[in-house]
């Protein structure tokens, strides 16, 4: 049951990026670790990128998550699974398989859209079904809002067709200071909901994906709830 649920989660998180990317050639490079315990390197976290500013990573304190070039804390539930680089690694993996299986994109598209982007996390929520995960993508100094990119986003999420979307109108919220573009998404028969907020940050589309199942829903608006500014 987890593997289905990571392979729709990774597939929908991926079609994000490819959208954002846009067939634009990588001219940035992305560095940073991130141990078994979820927390990065502080050393190897910069990323540059042509007319971005640069910025740093976040960091963990037990189940809380701190970004401070975001000005956003976020704090999950005692039990959540903090994933490490090599298992978001894996995870992306599967979701590529899914895209390809499905005819939407081809392996060059899916490489490139793995240059571009960079997860800041990825977590199991205690339900081991439902999840999150906030990835940055460089779009390459293209200008796009969250409202526009999450349009471009709902058009592709509906090709996959063994999702079977339905979603919401994009809507505007106020996270931790920021003003995210918000998207819900109804996928395969009101299985498996996802809400995806994103906005651009110094030439960078920030996008925050939380997938949960119906009965995790009141612990996915708690996760919400919690985000405040980071201090």
């Amino acid at each position: 049951m987890k593997k289905k649920w990571l392979c729709l989660m990774m597939a929908a998180g991926l079609v994000m990026n490819l959208t954002a990317c846009g067939g634009a050639k990588n001219t940035g490079a992305v560095t940073g670790e991130t141990t078994a315990t979820g927390e990065t390197n502080a050393e190897e976290t910069t990323v540059e990128s042509t007319g971005a500013a640069e910025f740093s990573r976040g960091t963990w304190d037990g189940n809380t998550f701190t970004s401070n070039w975001l000005n956003m804390k976020v704090t999950f539930p005692d039990d959540v699974s903090i994933m490490t680089e090599e298992q978001i690694k894996q995870a992306t993996g599967v979701g590529q398989d899914v895209l390809q299986d499905n005819g939407n994109y081809s392996d060059a598209e899916l490489k490139e859209q793995e240059a571009l982007s960079v997860y800041d996390f990825m977590v199991w929520l205690p339900d081991g079904s439902s999840n999150a995960s906030l990835v940055y993508e460089d779009v390459l100094g293209r200008k796009m809002d969250g409202e526009a990119y999450l349009a471009q986003v709902q058009e592709q999420l509906a090709a996959v067709a063994d999702l079977q979307y339905e979603f919401n109108e994009i809507e505007n919220v106020t996270l931790g200071g920021n003003t995210f573009a918000k998207l819900h998404a109804s996928a395969m028969g009101g299985s498996m909901y996802q809400d995806y907020y994103s906005m651009n940050k110094d030439g960078r589309m920030v996008s925050m994906i939380i997938s949960y199942v119906p009965d995790s829903q009141e612990m996915a608006e708690e996760i919400v709830s919690s985000i405040t500014t980071a201090e």
